[in-house]
């Protein structure tokens, strides 16, 4: 049983807090701390930012309830990060066998999420000391992407003489790793989507685990779609984004680098509807069309779906005095007339607009044989203005007409 361990700081990493003990046990070997941690093992993975057996095996040396496996494995860990668009039944689940000391494989952790140097915020450092006496890693700043303090705006400094192999087994105390060096001024030319960006990635990793993906509908795709990059068409109840402009636009944005890094080429364009589905499970992915889109994390994960623009508009042109064509509403919502029959067939309105006097408006159908068509329409070439379906119309009226007549005794 351990007579002393520290207790974690607000938002630090779970490596930093072992760091901080084996600065506190006197221990020149790193072996020795481990061994003390965990008894019997002179090696173990103490660096992993997600969770994983280590965190049981220390706390079940430490006096009853000190500490919580649950609440290490959220407020000390990326676990909140990674999980995130899961739904939270899952979140749930996974939770209680990280809680059981069961390894869980994490699809949504990438290849640039390899082992990294900590990252530190400058400016954090001086308030931690300030504040608690000391330094410490902070668990948001170690999210693979983030380049930017969430709190004060400045570039994330890393630790370069830390060998990020090492970190296993080896452990780095933000004191000794940062030293005495000066802080750097924040450089000029930081974006300001990468302070927005950065922020979105903090709101990912610190909201409650009840803020996950919504069924039935998703709020990001909703407000891309309003930016008129939905796609209007029948076979799908999902929200569909013309993903290839959308794509090209982010490039414009970002930079091709930074799409490429994260979604990938071109070829992996169909991520992006993959997303709006809640079918993959990258934070960063969703992160970045968030800021796109310039939406807020609460109105992403709101339970309150938003509201299509085009509902709202044929809702507020149904409500209107006014009388429109279905060609004026066309033209009001610059969509087609099949575009317009499929959103009212979606939205369960019913046609509200006139039909343009004296227009023709109303078809029948007629089932023809190959050589049926071929002959009407050879006809139309010599008698009419070649036309098939304006002859045709003649053709028929005329016939009607002599009938009619027959019929009263003209």
């Amino acid at each position: 049983m351990l007579t002393y361990f520290p207790l974690p700081y607000p938002g630090e990493w779970w490596y930093s807090v072992l760091c901080r003990y084996h600065v506190c046990s006197g221990n020149s070997k790193h072996q020795s701390t481990i061994k003390e941690l965990i008894p019997g093992r002179i090696t173990a993975a103490i660096g992993s930012v997600y969770p994983n057996s280590t965190i049981r095996q220390i706390l079940s040396g430490l006096p009853a309830g000190l500490l919580s496996v649950k609440d290490v494995i959220i407020k000390n860990t990326l676990f909140p990060y990674y999980s995130r668009f899961s739904s939270f039944e899952k979140k749930t689940a996974m939770l209680e066998q990280l809680c059981r000391g069961e390894t869980i494989v994490i699809t949504s952790i990438r290849k640039f999420t390899a082992k990294s140097v900590p990252k530190y915020c400058p400016q954090c450092v001086v308030e931690d000391r300030s504040a608690y006496g000391e330094a410490y890693w902070h668990i948001d700043h170690q999210i693979p992407l983030m380049a930017i303090c969430p709190e004060h705006g400045c570039s994330l400094q890393s630790a370069d003489d830390i060998i990020p192999t090492h970190i296993d087994y080896t452990f780095y105390p933000l004191e000794s790793a940062y030293s005495e060096r000066s802080p750097p001024v924040s450089p000029s030319d930081i974006f300001p989507w990468q302070i927005t960006f950065s922020r979105i990635l903090a709101d990912y990793q610190r909201f409650p685990l009840t803020a996950s993906a919504t069924p039935d509908y998703s709020n990001l795709a909703i407000s891309l779609s309003n930016m008129s990059y939905g796609i209007i068409q029948n076979r799908s109840p999902n929200t569909i984004l013309d993903a290839k402009r959308l794509y090209w636009d982010m490039v414009e944005t970002y930079g091709r680098e930074f799409i490429e890094l994260i979604f990938g080429g071109e070829a992996s364009i169909c991520t992006i509807n993959r997303a709006c589905k809640w079918e993959i499970a990258s934070p960063e992915r969703y992160a970045l069309l968030q800021d796109f889109a310039g939406i807020t994390s609460e109105e992403v994960f709101s339970t309150k779906p938003q509201r299509d623009r085009y509902e709202d508009k044929l809702l507020a042109l149904q409500n209107t005095s006014g009388s429109y064509t279905k060609k004026q509403v066309q033209e009001m919502l610059n969509i087609t007339a099949a575009q317009l029959d499929i959103l009212t067939k979606r939205y369960g309105i019913e046609p509200f607009w006139k039909e343009r006097e004296g227009g023709r408006t109303k078809q029948i159908h007629l089932t023809l044989t190959a050589e049926e068509k071929q002959r009407i329409a050879k006809a139309a070439a010599i008698h009419g203005n070649g036309q098939t379906a304006v002859f045709a119309r003649e053709v028929l009226l005329r016939e009607v007409n002599r009938i009619l007549k027959n019929d009263m005794g003209g």
